[in-house]
């Protein structure tokens, strides 16, 4: 878990003077949860475990309250993949210039994405990657065919586990019939 640095200048922040006194301390348990893009799981039960783990008194209602407090005043957003819940703090990137910034521990939220679909806080090398996998699918699945694992590989020259990353992430792309490669759709 990385450590935060919060500007002062937080004590005159508009969204964050609305908030209850309650919801202003949920606000800096769960920010030191972050990854160093502002997103964290945010369901109620992972909270508890993660940031009240002493805390008895803290009910699982309590921490949803709080969320949808924190939602309510734009402090952060929140979204469901995979039926699991993540939150990206609204203004994380304007606060957290020049930190070294680690591989993201949640799906990007939807609203990060670029128009391929592709999570804009990976590497540079890896959205090379998928960028030119994307290409490959697209020039190989003409006239419907649906390209097998290995014929994406070798058409995007790319590893196996970063084809099957990349489809991991764009399920969309494959969803439906197709070829197999070794029982792997791409």
């Amino acid at each position: 878990m990385a450590n935060r640095y919060i500007k002062d200048s937080i004590w005159t922040s508009v969204n964050f003077n609305k908030l209850s006194v309650e919801a202003e301390a949920y606000f800096f348990r769960i920010l030191l949860a972050t990854d160093d893009w502002g997103c964290l799981e945010i369901a109620p039960l992972v909270i508890k475990g993660k940031c009240y783990p002493l805390k008895k008194s803290v009910r699982e209602d309590d921490i949803s309250k709080w969320s949808q407090e924190l939602v309510a005043n734009n402090v952060i957003r929140i979204w469901e993949d995979n039926n699991r819940q993540y939150a990206q703090f609204v203004k994380f990137a304007d606060h957290n210039v020049g930190i070294t910034k680690h591989d993201p521990r949640t799906p990007c939220p939807p609203w990060e994405l670029t128009k391929d679909r592709i999570d804009p806080r990976a590497s540079e090398k890896t959205i090379e990657a998928f960028h030119r996998i994307a290409d490959a699918y697209k020039r190989l699945s003409n006239n419907g065919h649906r390209p097998s694992l290995s014929e994406v590989c070798a058409e995007a020259k790319s590893s196996k586990s970063t084809v099957s990353s990349f489809f991991n992430k764009n399920r969309h792309l494959v969803s439906g019939t197709g070829g197999t490669d070794g029982g792997t759709d791409a």
